[in-house]
């Protein structure tokens, strides 16, 4: 079990955190070593006095009321990690005795040179409803034999942002959700998610490491 742990810690935990930390600057949360700084190639962000500071040279005056801001990451991501952080949230906090059906998920998560495999798409979304700076995590698991849902579905939530996924490689499982049909088929299941718009729906199998920058749009609102 050291040995798994080490792996997800050095090896996967870092995508989802890396990938959050720019959430956590703006909502100040901390961590295990506070709320981050994020160094860029072009600036740095932080939290201070209880607001959040951004220093760029990528500041762009749309109008009057509206900016933006571009940031050049130091840092790149490797798009399968980031799904296999999330499962490893979701294999941490559900009944053990689901572990006998995940074998094939496991084997895919502590694998080193896994190759790219496809994936169900991860459904991202801005949902203020429920905020919480409290990082949370909500496991759906299926009790009735309609294998057009997934055997474990996700929701793992921090501040205002929400990523909802399926558990791949399940053998309670008998599609694997990446065709269209299956996945609307999930997705329409879940009526309280279908009812929200503007949800994203990201392909996360890819394992090259990928550079990633970040913009930002700020919009003054009501009277100056």
């Amino acid at each position: 079990m050291t040995i798994v742990m080490n792996f997800f810690g050095n090896n996967i935990e870092p995508a989802l955190i890396e990938h959050l930390d720019i959430y956590r600057v703006f909502l100040g949360i901390k961590g295990k070593n506070g709320v981050p700084k994020i160094k860029y190639k072009n600036g740095h962000m932080q939290y201070e006095n209880n607001m959040s500071i951004v220093v760029s040279q990528g500041f762009k005056r749309v109008s009057d009321k509206e900016f933006t801001i571009n940031l050049e990451s130091t840092k790149s991501l490797t798009p399968a990690k980031l799904y296999k952080a999330l499962c490893k949230i979701t294999l941490s906090t559900i009944d053990e005795k689901h572990m006998v059906d995940l074998k094939q998920t496991v084997k895919w998560l502590t694998c080193v040179d896994t190759p790219q495999l496809r994936l169900p798409r991860v459904a991202a979304n801005v949902v203020h409803n429920g905020f919480s700076k409290v990082p949370q995590i909500v496991n759906y698991i299926r009790k009735i034999d309609d294998f057009g849902i997934p055997h474990i579905v996700s929701e793992f939530r921090i501040g205002s942002f929400v990523y909802v996924y399926i558990i791949p490689f399940s053998e309670k499982d008998t599609v694997d959700f990446i065709a269209d049909e299956e996945y609307e088929k999930f997705w329409d299941t879940f009526k309280h998610y279908r009812s929200i718009n503007d949800w994203r729906f990201d392909c996360l199998d890819s394992i090259k490491e990928m550079s990633i920058n970040e913009n930002i749009r700020l919009v003054q609102n009501g009277q100056p």
